[in-house]
């Protein structure tokens, strides 16, 4: 199957962002490396908010939103709080919504 896998990880109730950001980089990187293309909204964004300043949720998951539609399946990074994480439960709604399959991992 071709295409991409978005990677899907808690981040903002994270104690330390600058280091969640890091551990899914890290994680994503991995992933990448084992053969698998891969985006990051984590990754991307991160980096992206240090130009453009705070975002809302909203802004946040309407901007991941096409790559959320466009992805292949997605990969939820198992970090504390995946399964409280608004963005994380979003994402994995709206990918089973498109019978997306939605594979959990567990942090390597």
């Amino acid at each position: 199957m071709s295409g991409f896998y978005f990677v899907a990880a808690p981040y903002t109730s994270a104690e330390d962002k600058e280091q969640r950001f890091l551990d899914i980089t890290e994680q994503t990187a991995r992933l990448t490396k084992m053969g698998n293309n891969c985006y990051s909204p984590i990754t991307h964004g991160h980096m992206l908010e240090k130009f453009i300043g705070p975002q809302t949720f909203e802004w946040w998951m309407a901007t991941n939103r096409p790559f959320l539609d466009a992805c292949k399946a997605i990969i939820v990074l198992k970090f504390d709080g995946w399964e409280e994480s608004p963005g994380v439960t979003h994402e994995i709604a709206v990918s089973r919504e498109k019978n997306k399959l939605v594979l959990y991992q567990d942090v390597l």
